[in-house]
């Protein structure tokens, strides 16, 4: 098994010389010469050759049988040369994305979802929203527009037709209908508004509804669609401005003048229970973890239980860091500009308690991104450089500008990602693969301005661009060895539902997307 540069690749056969050796070369007795008609007197080594010529056949039969392993060796490891490499990592976020390698057609499963919202109503009239759970759940919404002077608004009235407190799962393997709930009759009231908020790691949707009979936070669980908790709140910023993390949810309530906004903590499982509210200035930004939030407060950094709502100080004080940003993994990546020209801002992991894991000196002005085995610092000297996540040592620095995005959702690799500069009249978008481990290129790709990758499976990867303003999306797929653009499809709505990548019609129908080709056989990458 060959290593190259931290990568399996098939073994590759050793160069063979094919000329043979020189006729007067090594192991190649001089041929005699046209002068010399027969040995010489005394000569018994051509007498002695011709002998043993007769009686060696197993000798021949020998030095064939490994001709013809050479030449089988040589065949199989130009085959093993050829074929494409890929990844073999756990799928980043969890959720593996299903390789679709020739152009797709809508005709995996099909799933009607207008019978499921609203009978009566045009299918022109829905807009769809989708949380994904997992792989095997994603939670579907919709909402029609609300009523007006305009005709294709007033189509989209149907008397007692109950659309915006309709909450469906959908199994996106299959597009089995898992569950299926109607909160405005569970609920007793008339919803004006529902934001949906996936809640992962506990198997669960949060929802929050503006009803006429008051403003509720429901979470329900992805499995079977029953209440987890649910709990009637006070304040309608809550079910709209809140976040997800863990099993906690993190509502801002934003106060009339602007200089102050109140928090408030709850967990997923005890809606009715407040666990923790504050207010503060709108200049402090508090750090939502899965366990914990940490605010940095003028007196001190303090942390705030999710299980207790105790505030207690934090490890560490970053009041006076400038940056501050989650990474996975419930970690907080922080940035100190120097006091000085020319000196080096400093970058440090801490841990969930505050801990610091390491400290690196970087470029002023470096933007951060994490991806899944560095901390990429991007400057405005066009380079690139890859920190270690669990050491911070620099691994490289490589002549690469852009943007980085990081590592896809469901990639296999530890790649990086980076969306080359992008002139004012450029009409597509270049993608560079970059080789964690290296800061080796290992392919580039284009797609039309305007895409974001959405996901990678192993072989596949797919770019979605929905800023066509006509409801349209454009969808592109390319190879993960060598970036070549595989297939590319005009739709009339794309999403990527679990790993699965779907069509909603204009007729509201969910489809989805499946080619005719089996991915490549192919070696792996270790990251």
């Amino acid at each position: 098994m060959d290593v190259e540069e931290g990568r399996w690749v098939p073994p590759r056969p050793s160069r063979v010389d094919v000329r043979g050796a020189a006729v007067d070369g090594p192991g190649h007795p001089a041929v005699p010469s046209s002068a010399s008609s027969g040995p010489l007197p005394g000569d018994r080594g051509l007498e002695s050759r011709r002998a043993d010529g007769r009686r060696s056949p197993l000798r021949r039969v020998g030095l064939l049988y490994l001709g013809l392993l050479a030449l089988t060796a040589l065949v199989a490891g130009a085959g093993a040369a050829a074929q494409p490499v890929y990844g073999s990592l756990a799928p980043a976020g969890g959720t593996t994305v299903a390789d679709v390698r020739d152009r797709p057609t809508p005709t995996g499963w099909t799933r009607a979802l207008v019978p499921l919202f609203g009978e009566g109503i045009p299918a022109s009239c829905f807009s769809f929203r989708d949380e994904t759970i997992d792989a095997r759940h994603v939670v579907v919404t919709a909402t029609v527009p609300p009523p007006s002077s305009t005709a294709e608004n007033q189509e989209c009235q149907v008397s007692g037709a109950r659309t915006a407190g309709i909450v469906v799962a959908l199994d996106p393997e299959s597009g089995a209908v898992l569950w299926r709930r109607d909160l405005e009759l569970d609920l007793g009231t008339t919803v004006s508004s529902l934001i949906a908020h996936a809640a992962p790691s506990a198997g669960a949707v949060v929802i929050g509804i503006d009803g006429s009979g008051g403003d509720t936070l429901i979470a329900l669980s992805a499995a079977n669609g029953d209440t987890i908790s649910q709990g009637s709140i006070d304040r309608i910023d809550e079910v709209i401005n809140f976040a997800v993390s863990g099993s906690l949810v993190l509502s801002v309530v934003p106060d009339s003048g602007g200089t102050v906004q109140t928090y408030s903590l709850r967990r997923l499982d005890s809606l009715d229970t407040l666990r923790w509210r504050r207010a503060m200035s709108t200049a402090i930004y508090p750090e939502f973890l899965s366990d914990r939030v940490v605010v940095p407060l003028v007196s001190g950094t303090i942390q705030v239980s999710g299980e207790t709502g105790r505030e207690t100080p934090w490890g560490t004080d970053i009041r006076r860091v400038q940056s501050v940003r989650p990474v996975d993994d419930d970690q907080l990546l922080t940035v100190t500009y120097p006091r000085g020209v020319g000196l080096s801002s400093t970058m440090t992991l801490l841990d969930r308690d505050g801990r610091a894991l390491w400290s690196q000196p970087i470029p002023q002005l470096a933007a951060l991104v994490p991806s899944r085995t560095c901390i990429v610092a991007s400057t405005g000297a066009a380079s690139l450089t890859c920190f270690d996540r669990s050491t911070g040592r620099s691994r490289w620095t490589a002549p690469i500008s852009g943007d980085v995005i990081g590592t896809p959702p469901g990639s296999t690799t530890d790649d990086i990602q980076v969306i080359g500069p992008v002139g004012g009249t450029d009409s597509t978008l270049t993608i560079r693969e970059v080789d964690a481990g290296s800061g080796r290129i290992r392919f580039t790709t284009t797609m039309p301005r305007g895409s974001a990758v959405v996901g990678q499976g192993t072989t596949t990867g797919y770019g979605l661009d929905t800023t066509g303003g006509d409801g349209r999306s454009r969808a592109t797929a390319f190879d993960l060895d060598d970036g070549r653009t595989l297939w590319t499809i005009a739709a009339a709505d794309v999403r990527l539902w679990g790993g699965r990548l779907v069509e909603i019609s204009s007729s509201g129908v969910a489809g989805e997307l499946v080619g005719t080709t089996r991915p490549p056989r192919h070696g792996m990458l270790d990251g």
